[in-house]
């Protein structure tokens, strides 16, 4: 499934907005740089170690998601988690916007 810039910036834009209250200063300014410039550093970074096609893969640590929007393009189905409640909501809200459906967010320990 290919994303529109446009959607994802939008998606990002909304779910900021909406966990502005809960995430600081640093954290958005951390999001807008990872994905200024879209998915496709983490896209071809995945392609060039041949990392694709997979039925089933881990982004252990995802944080606020890039890796695991770029490794959903690439494979079948995306388990992302991270111990960070609010990064796992973010996530989430941001899988939902996008209408991403083979990402699965958990909270891990």
């Amino acid at each position: 499934m290919k994303m529109k810039s446009s959607d994802l910036k939008r998606a990002l834009d909304t779910s900021i907005s909406i966990y502005a209250s809960k995430i600081g200063e640093n954290d958005k300014l951390f999001i807008k740089r990872n994905f200024s410039e879209g998915l496709k550093k983490y896209k071809d970074r995945l392609a060039a170690i041949n990392f694709r096609g997979h039925s089933r893969v881990l982004d252990a640590g995802c944080g606020y998601g890039q890796w695991a929007l770029a490794l959903s393009q690439l494979n079948s189905e995306v388990s992302a988690c991270d111990i960070s409640n609010q990064r796992i909501d973010f996530l989430s809200e941001l899988v939902s916007q996008l209408r991403v459906e083979n990402i699965i967010p958990r909270v891990g320990e």
